[in-house]
C-alpha cells in the first residue's frame, strides 16, 4: 500500500492532472536528442500553453510549487546553502519565479539563463540575466527529471558563469537514473514527488487505468539512464 501523500503534496498531484500536465501516448523526451534510438516514454510531464483547458489552474501549480520549493531548500538536511535561483529553461521558469518571490531578497536572487540550440544540433544553456558575484551559490530550480541531461547541460553553463551549484529542486522525478547521475558530478537531486506517487495518486482517484501504471512502470523498468 503506498504511504499517503501530505495535503500539500495530494493538491499537486491533482492539478498534475487537472491541467493535463501529465499525458499519456508515446512521446519523445530531451534524452532522444542525443540517442534517437531510445524508446519512446508512454507519458510526458509538461505544463500546457495558458490558452489551454483548466489553464487556469496552472497559476495554482505555480504557487504551489514555489512554495513548496521553498520549504524544502529551507528545511533540506543537510541545509542547503544558496544565493541565487535559477530554473532550467523553459518549463520550469515560472517555478523559479514562484519560489524566488518566497524571499526577502527577491527579485535580485532570481538569475535566467536561455537555450540555445547551436549548428549540428548541440544545445547549451548561458547566463543571460541577473547580476552576482563569482563563488556565489546558486540553487538550480526545474520541473521534471528523468536521465538528467538538461540539469548536466546547465549545470555545465553555471560552472562557465563562477557559479556553486551543491543542489538541484524537481517537480517530479521520472525514476530513470537522474538522481544517480547528478550525484557522480557533486550535485543532489531532491523531487517533491516521484512518477511512481504521481501514478498511485491517479489510479486512487480515477484519473488513469491500471493498464497506463503497468506500462509506465515497464518503461521506466527497462530505460534507466
Amino acid at each position: 500500500m503506498p504511504s499517503a501523500l501530505s495535503p500539500s503534496l495530494t493538491r499537486l498531484a491533482d492539478l498534475y492532472y487537472q491541467t493535463k500536465s501529465v499525458m499519456f501516448g508515446d512521446f519523445q523526451l530531451s534524452v532522444h536528442l542525443d540517442n534517437s534510438r531510445l524508446e519512446r516514454s508512454p507519458y510526458y510531464l509538461k505544463y500546457p500553453a495558458a490558452n489551454t483547458e483548466n489553464a487556469a489552474l496552472l497559476s495554482e501549480l505555480y504557487e504551489l510549487v514555489g512554495l513548496m520549493m521553498a520549504k524544502l531548500a529551507t528545511t533540506s538536511q543537510p541545509p542547503i546553502q544558496f544565493k541565487r535561483i535559477a530554473a532550467v529553461p523553459k518549463g520550469a521558469v515560472p517555478l523559479a519565479k514562484a519560489m524566488a518571490q518566497r524571499f526577502d531578497d527577491w527579485p535580485a536572487n532570481l538569475l535566467v539563463f536561455t537555450k540555445y540550440q547551436q549548428p549540428g544540433g548541440q544545445t547549451i544553456f548561458e547566463l543571460t540575466q541577473g547580476e552576482y558575484n563569482p563563488g556565489d551559490d546558486l540553487l538550480i530550480v526545474e520541473d521534471h527529471t528523468s536521465g538528467g541531461r538538461n540539469k548536466v547541460l546547465m549545470l555545465e553553463a553555471a560552472r562557465r558563469a563562477n557559479l556553486v551549484v551543491t543542489d538541484i529542486l524537481t517537480v517530479i522525478d521520472r525514476q530513470q537514473g537522474g538522481v544517480a547521475r547528478l550525484a557522480t558530478m557533486g550535485v543532489r537531486l531532491q523531487s517533491l514527488l516521484t512518477i511512481e506517487q504521481l501514478l498511485q495518486h491517479g489510479i486512487l482517484h480515477g484519473y488513469i487505468t491500471n493498464l497506463m501504471v503497468a506500462e509506465v512502470q515497464a518503461y521506466t523498468e527497462r530505460n534507466r539512464f
